[in-house]
Formats: structure tokens, C-alpha cells, sequence
């Protein structure tokens, strides 16, 4: 439906105009579709609700062979009959099949309930005190929730018409309501962008979030929908924002972190893992027991965690974020003992290391979106360090970097280039591309992790986003010596990647949540000479499912032949190097030398029992915008949620179904995945698609004057106290003037 007070038909697949009608009386203010079945006909009807207070009822005919040539078009509207129900703009029209009626609500206060065969009117739901933007209905529990100007949500029986309660709560007009009746639910959203969810059994709200992201032209949430494959709620302005329903696990106490953990690191020096989030919390954990030794939140401020590191002897932290900060901790008692500026613009830190010899005596190095390699120097007796000089070498971002002592350096990039560098003198020594690497697609390119290794001194393992491990000769031929792509399935990329201490086994991960163990003990420094002898170097151990979610980490425990993983579901795991799971940081206790106690017995499978296609959804939970303003460093998790109680905001990761049930569904959440949009407008502009744009209800505050339409006639005979329900003004700033 238009402005212009057309009705348009399009093709789904070629997005073409196949059927309109035009020249309406009033303008069609919203539109529901629905197939309608009697004996054995079928036909597509269409309901539409204008600002004249009318109902129409179409029915889609398709038109035959010669008048599809004449007019051009394939379809027509027929109408099939039209009634006036009410006295002002019809806000949202919806049929609803249980009860073979369509239900409509208006500014004048009121819902309709209209039956469509009969086509007369069935009651009138009568009990708000202004105006009605939206209603919805619960074919399960058989009730109708509606809510408008006056900040109440009321709960309707559509056999009695009596209102059956209301929810109070929103300190502004709500302007959209929505049933989920999976998770026995309500969400309204508010004109001040404040998202409440309510309890359908008891009527109490159970969490409250804000979209604090700033929208234009007009900075208000302008429709919602809830996805039913993925399970997230879904919200509109110029674009699409999800909010994935997670499952929190009371037993963990606020103990565990509550955003996409960046980094979990081992230190050997303590035994213990150290894990930090986007969210800016870092917990140290035991080793031998899976507890916290520690937490500390707010390290970045409302800057994220993305890289994380240790100095030479393992005793200090080190942390960068997406602002290019770098600081170094004392990670026993969370203290900071240097702040480290970047140079130039904020440019996200990826990757960190720690220079300890030779020339360049001691330096914490940083690389990331500045396309450069930054060095501070750690100075003993300075808190702020200013960044000293920088190395430039690369055409995109750097990824990743690893360093082999006394003095070689190798960093990784978006376009796929990996350079070798000497510290001391800041030159390049060589650069190192994989066949064909300007061939590919830019997001197969990325090189994620550069890692030498220590008993091979000189050979280099690389692995990407295409899915290889490579092997190359950083001294003698400066070329490749083995390739092999590692499967993982779905066309995934290898995202993490670590090797143990005596190089026998390489572990690689993906975004699916994937991890693999390769024997790499035949390996003798020397390159492969066919396929097979590939295959022979670098054979597959195992492969399991670690996480729901991309990994965002993983790190290799010697004593113990341990592997830790991170994730973008908010856990820190902990396996055998054979893929049996120890346990989950913050939520299992385990003794690591007593099998009994492990959180499992064996291997699980990759396709995770009880779970469909559909609820192994990955998100981009991961992918952050600088639009976000800030987190909440003690709960570690976005301040849109700031309402929710700490038992509710701790992440819940689901492994075998039979084996943990989901929590009661008072203890489930939305939570925002960031505030990268899904998609963008391809014209300047809002869109004029939904009647939230058309009654610009966030200037209500200052309502206009009644605009003259064609039913003028019934307004000057109404009451003086019908003033109090005005319809808000259609252009900002001008009374009486429809806008478009």
C-alpha cells in the first residue's frame, strides 16, 4: 500500500509490478494477506485499513491470457466487500484464522473484531483511553494483547470482550507489541526505544534493554518481528538489528563471562588460563579445578577486548582494545601498571606480542586495522607510554603476528600477504602469498594465525580464511613446503589456530565451532614432495564439536596434553588433546587428574544430539560497531540490559540436549549481537512501508491539529473530551499537513 492511494501486486522473485489498483478513496494505511481454502478453491485474499476508518476485503483473480496483454498485468484485486468500523485512522489490520475474523485497531480507541464470511462486525474491544497502534494474537492461549498512546498493554478475551489485565510499566507510548508463544513471552517496544519482555503466565516484566544506537533520519525503533528459525528478535529502522534469546545458567553465579570472549590464553608460570571478553572483564581460572582465582571488569572502558598476550616471564598481562589502547595488568590483583597510547587514529589492536633481547631490549608490540607494526618500549619507571616507532609494509590490515627469537618477526593480513621482518633494523626480509591469492574472493584471503614453530627453527605454519594450513620456509627457499586444505565442513575457515611446545600436534577451529587435532610428529622440516606424503606429515587425530558459536581462541596446555577454547557463546572449554571434554570454566568443577570427574566421558559427536539445523545458528555476535556506546565492566555485558537482575545475565551453552535441559523461561534474555546493520537503505530516506512511519509517533508530545479528511462531517460532532485522542501530527513541526 502507497501514499498515493494505490495497491500494488509484486513478483517476489523479479520484484516487478504484476497487479494495482488504483484511485482509493482514502489512503491504505496497513494490509494483511492470508490464503483462503473453501471445499476445494483456494485464492489469496488481502484486507486492508485506511485512515477513513474503513475495512476493504480483496480477493486476488488472476486475469486471463488477452487482458493480461491489454493492461500489461497478471493479477487484480477484486473487492469483495467494505465496512466502516471506525471513527479515526486504522492503525494495524490482521486476520486471524482461529477465529475466522479479522481483528483491526484505530485512534478512536477501540479493536474490532469482524467476521469475514459474514462480513458483519462480531464486538468491539473497548477500554484504552487514547489512541491503539498495535495489537497481537495468541492462537495457544486465545487472547489478543494490544497497546497504544497511553503506555498500557491490555490483555484482551476475544470470546467475552473484557479486558483480562494490563501491563504497566513503560514510561512511554508503545507503539508495537509481539506474542512468542515458544517462550511463552511478550515484547513491546516503546516510541523511546525501551524493549520490555513480559511473562505471559504471570504477568511481571522479566527484562527490560534499550537500542541506544543512534538511527537517522529518525532516531526511534520503527517495527519488530521475531524470527522463529533462529530464535532472535528482530528490530527496524533503516535497517535490521537482531537480538538472539540465550540461555543463562543460574548455577554459574555471575562467575563466567557475559560477552564474546576475545582471548583465553594459558600461563605456565601459574598454571592457570586467563580469558578476556568483549565486554572488557578478565577472569583468571584454575587449571586443576575449572574455579576463578580472579575477576576484574572495566580494563578498556567502554572499549573492547580484542588481543591479548603475556610478557617474556609470564608474570604480566597484556591487552589491547578496538580503541588501539594497549595496557599491561598485574592479572593477580587486576591493577594497571601501564597505559600504552597509539599513535594517530584509534585502529582496533588484533594481535599482540612481547619483545624481550637484542637490540630492541624490551617492547610490547602491537599490530592491527592501522596497517602497521606499532612498538612501546616497557619502560620500569613510566605509567603512560606513548607509541615509539612504527613499521609499515602491508596494503590491509594486519591479522595476526608471531615472533621467533633473537630477532625475526612474521605478520599476517586481510589480503593474504604474510611478511617476514627483521626487528632490529625494521626490514623486510621477505614476503610470502599463497598460489593464486589475487584469484580469490577478498574474504577467502585472510591469513588468521602466523606461528612458528620452536623445533623447526625457520619454517613458519600459516592458516586462513580459505580453509589451508601451509607450511613455509622463512630462511633458506622462502617458499612453501606442504599445503593441505583442513576440511572443515561448511566451507568454513580456519579462524584459530595453535601447536604444542615439541610440535607433535597442530589444532586448527572454525567459525562453526569445529576443533581439529593433526599429528604433525613427522614432520622434518623438508617439503613435501606429492599429495600423499602431505597427507602423511600432517594426518588428522580427531575432530569434535567444541562451541555453538565461532571460536574465537585456542591455546595448547603441555602439562596434561590440555586444549582450551574460546568462543563467541561467551565459554572457555577445556578438552583432552583426544576431544573429551573437562569442562566448562565457571560453571563445572572437575579434579584434572581424576577422569571421573570430567564433565564427559568420551568424544561427542559433531552434530550435537537434539539439536536441528535450525538451532545451530551462528550469529555475529562477534562483529562490533563503534556505534555501540558502551558496556557495563561489573556484569560484563551491553548497558542495554542494564535492568536485568546478574543471575539472569550469565551465558548459558547448550552441549547435549538429554543431557542438560534448557532453563525455566523466566531465566532467558535478549541480548544485542552488535550493532553491525544487516542491511542499508539504497536511497536516502526513511521508508514509508509500516504505519509507525506514518503517524511519526515520536512527536506525539507535541500533537497537531486534525487534519480535514473526507469524513470531517462526523468530527465536528464529537465531543470535547475526544481532543484528548488527537492523531499525532503527519510532518514534524506542521499541524494539519499529511506527509508522505
Amino acid at each position: 500500500s502507497t501514499f498515493s492511494r494505490n495497491l500494488r501486486i509484486y513478483d517476489s522473485n523479479s520484484l516487478e509490478v504484476v497487479g494495482k489498483l488504483t484511485e482509493l478513496e482514502h489512503t491504505p494505511l496497513t494490509l494483511d494477506s492470508w490464503v483462503h481454502r473453501k471445499n476445494d478453491a483456494v485464492s489469496d485474499r488481502v484486507a486492508t485499513g485506511d485512515n477513513g476508518g474503513n475495512l476493504h476485503l480483496y480477493q486476488m483473480v488472476e486475469r486471463d491470457d488477452e487482458d493480461k496483454i491489454v493492461s500489461g498485468e497478471s493479477w487484480r484485486l477484486e473487492r469483495l466487500w467494505k465496512m466502516a468500523l471506525h471513527q479515526d485512522w486504522v492503525s494495524k489490520v490482521r486476520y486471524m484464522p482461529d477465529l475466522n475474523c479479522l481483528c483491526s485497531c484505530s485512534l478512536d480507541r477501540s479493536l474490532a473484531l469482524t467476521d469475514v464470511e459474514r462480513r458483519s462486525p462480531v464486538r468491539k474491544l473497548q477500554g484504552h483511553t487514547k489512541g491503539v497502534y498495535s495489537f497481537d494474537w495468541s492462537p495457544n492461549h486465545k487472547f489478543i494483547v494490544s497497546c497504544g498512546l497511553n503506555r498500557h498493554i491490555l490483555l484482551w478475551n476475544p470470546f467475552s470482550a473484557k479486558s483480562m489485565g494490563s501491563l504497566v510499566g513503560h514510561s512511554a507510548s508503545v507503539q508495537e507489541v509481539l506474542v512468542i508463544e515458544r517462550e511463552n513471552q511478550i515484547v513491546s517496544v516503546g516510541i523511546d526505544k525501551v524493549i520490555k519482555v513480559w511473562d505471559i503466565r504471570n504477568h511481571k516484566c522479566i527484562q527490560t534493554f534499550t537500542d541506544k544506537m543512534h538511527y537517522r533520519p529518525e532516531n526511534r525503533i520503527s517495527a519488530v518481528q521475531y524470527d522463529k528459525a533462529r530464535r532472535q528478535l528482530l528490530t527496524a529502522s533503516v535497517g535490521l538489528k537482531p537480538w538472539p534469546l540465550r540461555n543463562w545458567d543460574l548455577s554459574r553465579s555471575g562467575q563466567c563471562h557475559g560477552d564474546v570472549v576475545a582471548c583465553a590464553l594459558y600461563n605456565a608460570n601459574f598454571h592457570q588460563v586467563v580469558s578476556g571478553d568483549r565486554g572488557s572483564n578478565v577472569c583468571v581460572w584454575e587449571v586443576e579445578s575449572g574455579r576463578m582465582r580472579f575477576r576484574f571488569g572495566g580494563a578498556h572502558g567502554s572499549a573492547k577486548i580484542t588481543a591479548m598476550a603475556f610478557d617474556k616471564h609470564g608474570r604480566r598481562l597484556i591487552t589491547g582494545a578496538s580503541d588501539g589502547v594497549v595496557k599491561v595488568w598485574n592479572f593477580s590483583n587486576g591493577s594497571c601498571l601501564k597505559d600504552m597510547l597509539p599513535k594517530g587514529g584509534a585502529d582496533e589492536v588484533t594481535a599482540l606480542a612481547y619483545v624481550h633481547g637484542g637490540y630492541q631490549n624490551k617492547n610490547v608490540l602491537g599490530v592491527g586495522w592501522n596497517r602497521k607494526i606499532t612498538f612501546w618500549e616497557d619502560a620500569e619507571n613510566k605509567k603512560e607510554i606513548e607509541a615509539g616507532r612504527q613499521l609499515s609494509g602491508h596494503a590491509d590490515d594486519i591479522m595476526c603476528v608471531d615472533l621467533q627469537l633473537p630477532s625475526t618477526l612474521a605478520t599476517g593480513s586481510y589480503d593474504g600477504v604474510i611478511v617476514i621482518w627483521n626487528i632490529d633494523s625494521g626490514a623486510i626480509k621477505m614476503k610470502l602469498s599463497a598460489p593464486d591469492v589475487d584469484k580469490r574472493i577478498l574474504t577467502e584471503r585472510s591469513v588468521e594465525k602466523v606461528l612458528f614453530l620452536q623445533q623447526h627453527p625457520g619454517v613458519l605454519v600459516s592458516c586462513g580464511a580459505d580453509g589451508c594450513v601451509r607450511f613455509w620456509d622463512t630462511v633458506y627457499s622462502a617458499g612453501m613446503l606442504l599445503e593441505k586444505h583442513t576440511g572443515h565442513g561448511g566451507g568454513e575457515g580456519c579462524l584459530v589456530m595453535c601447536v604444542d611446545p615439541g610440535n607433535r600436534y597442530l589444532v586448527t577451529g572454525d567459525a562453526a565451532g569445529i576443533v581439529k587435532v593433526w599429528n604433525i610428529s613427522r614432520f622434518d622440516g623438508q617439503a613435501c614432495a606429492s599429495q600423499a606424503e602431505t597427507d602423511l606429515v600432517l594426518s588428522q587425530r580427531c575432530t569434535w564439536r567444541a562451541h555453538t558459536l565461532a571460536l574465537t581462541s585456542v591455546d595448547y596446555v603441555p602439562r596434561g596434553d590440555f586444549i582450551v577454547t574460546a568462543s563467541a557463546d561467551c565459554n572457555v572449554c577445556m578438552w583432552n588433546i583426544n576431544g573429551v571434554r573437562v569442562g566448562n570454566f565457571g560453571r563445572d568443577t572437575w579434579m584434572v587428574d581424576d577422569v571421573s570427574t570430567w564433565a564427559a566421558k568420551v568424544i561427542e559427536p559433531i552434530e550435537v544430539a537434539g539439536m536441528n539445523e535450525e538451532e545451530r545458528w551462528t550469529s555475529e555476535a562477534y562483529s562490533d560497531s563503534d556505534d555501540e556506546e558502551g558496556t557495563s565492566p561489573q556484569q560484563g555485558h551491553p548497558q542495554d540490559e542494564e535492568d536485568c537482575t546478574p543471575m539472569q545475565m550469565l551465558a548459558f551453552k547448550r552441549f547435549v540436549k538429554q543431557e542438560r535441559k534448557d532453563p525455566p523461561l523466566s531465566q532467558r534474555v535478549w541480548l544485542p549481537t552488535g550493532n553491525r546493520r544487516l542491511n542499508h537503505p539504497h536511497t536516502p530516506g526513511r521508508p514509508a512501508t509500516s504505519i509507525a512511519h506514518l503517524l511519526h509517533i515520536h512527536d506525539l508530545a507535541l500533537p497537531g491539529a486534525r487534519p480535514d479528511t473526507s469524513y470531517a462531517s462526523r468530527v465536528t460532532r464529537r465531543d470535547a473530551k475526544d481532543t484528548e485522542y488527537r492523531r499525532p501530527q503527519t510532518v514534524a513541526g506542521t499541524p494539519g499537513v499529511r506527509g508522505a
